[in-house]
């Protein structure tokens, strides 16, 4: 598996926002950056090897909002 840590994106979501991701798009779970948080993950799994994937990254990867 090649990971290309120049397309990474972060989505910043509002308190009343939802994200919903397409299938077969990497992503890690939701994390609160500033403050504790609650979550509701809904998910479809196949309950096979391929509904987990794990990958370490070459390089730390920052978060910055602004775009910059």
């Amino acid at each position: 598996m090649v990971t290309d840590l120049s397309q990474a994106l972060a989505l910043i979501a509002a308190p009343d926002q939802a994200i919903t991701y397409r299938a077969g798009i990497w992503h890690i779970p939701m994390t609160a950056l500033d403050r504790p948080g609650r979550f509701a993950v809904l998910t479809w799994r196949a309950g096979d090897g391929g509904d987990e994937q794990f990958v370490e990254l070459p390089e730390a990867v920052e978060i910055r909002s602004g775009g910059g």
